[in-house]
């Protein structure tokens, strides 16, 4: 009775930790939204994807739409990797051998970090630089957690972030 009342603590542990790792690879569409620096009514929005962005916009909380007044795009040629930093929980149940047969249970977290990826690749992403003025920078202050940032790629594809929060007054 002992041994499964000292197995059921890490266990648990290990299944808490399973179900918060992320084992998804990361987006292949980074999206940063940020004010400009030295202007404080101008947002930008700094993308980088396969395809060049079509649009780039903040929309309100009451659905209206700034849309970019300038999109700059430049092509990038970059190495790729898909290889993630991963996070493993296990747990083990020993003997010990010795004379009188000893029972342990231990558990470890280990952290893994790649040395080398087949996904590795070389190849040539559009970065999409959008900048949209805001025409009234109080009520963007009130509350900017309910905007947000589109952009929309060809084919109608659109990627949706939260604004970034306004810069110290």
């Amino acid at each position: 009775m002992t041994f499964y009342r000292y197995c059921l603590l890490p266990l648990a542990l290990a299944l808490l930790l399973a179900a918060c790792s992320s084992s998804h690879k990361a987006s292949t569409q980074p999206v940063v939204a940020s004010f400009q620096p030295g202007a404080t009514d101008t947002v930008t929005v700094d993308v980088l994807d396969p395809e060049a962005a079509e649009q780039i916009e903040l929309v309100a909380p009451d659905g209206t739409i700034v849309t970019a007044f300038r999109i700059d795009r430049e092509k990038v040629t970059g190495n790729y990797s898909g290889g993630q930093p991963s996070m493993g929980v296990g747990v083990g149940v020993g003997n010990t051998g010795w004379h009188g047969g000893g029972v342990g249970v231990g558990t470890g977290i280990g952290f893994g970090f790649p040395l080398g990826d087949a996904n590795y690749s070389s190849e040539t992403r559009t970065r999409s630089i959008g900048q949209m003025k805001l025409p009234d920078m109080a009520a963007y202050r009130a509350d900017w957690t309910k905007w947000l940032a589109r952009v929309t790629f060809p084919g109608k594809r659109v990627v949706t972030i939260s604004a970034p929060p306004p810069p110290p007054a």
